[in-house]
């Protein structure tokens, strides 16, 4: 093979590895841009979310009560035939007064029982509230743990 030929196929290389090169950081991008689209559709209906879905029963959300939020994460999991729900919120200049309305709705209006009561004095802290299922008899948990700007509600209830 002659220096000429040998100079045009290590160019051809060279072009097939930059077209391959191209090709896995444009669809690296283009996967990046569908994860931020969706993860940015998900907390924007997080934010305005009217009530949490429980296993077949509606729980009116923070933001039904105290309006839209900013959402830093949603996670959900069964284990030992108990469902989880976590919502977490931050951004907020007013979190124990959010709390606070969200525990007097939740007692005043859907029958929920305060196991541990809001401390409006504590920076940090955990509330937590209770009733029974009305399509299992179930408990159902509702869990609030604040610190300054931020809080995560945690929904727990048994599937049998």
């Amino acid at each position: 093979m002659s220096e000429k030929s040998e100079h045009k196929e290590r160019i051809k290389v060279n072009i097939l590895k930059f077209k391959i090169l191209f090709f896995i950081v444009l669809s690296i991008l283009v996967i990046a841009t569908i994860i931020v689209v969706v993860t940015s559709d998900i907390t924007s209906k997080v934010s305005k979310l009217q009530f949490y879905e429980a296993a077949g029963e509606n729980i009116p959300s923070i933001t039904h009560i105290v309006g839209e939020r900013k959402v830093s994460g949603v996670s959900s999991k069964v284990s030992n035939s108990v469902m989880y729900k976590e919502y977490s919120y931050y951004g907020m200049n007013s979190t124990v007064e959010d709390i606070q309305q969200y525990i007097n709705y939740l007692s005043e209006n859907d029958s929920f029982t305060i196991y541990s009561q809001l401390d409006p004095n504590t920076v940090v802290g955990q509330v937590q509230l209770g009733k029974k299922s009305m399509t299992t008899g179930k408990d159902i948990l509702v869990t609030i743990k604040y610190e300054v700007g931020r809080y995560a509600i945690s929904i727990e209830k048994a599937l049998n």
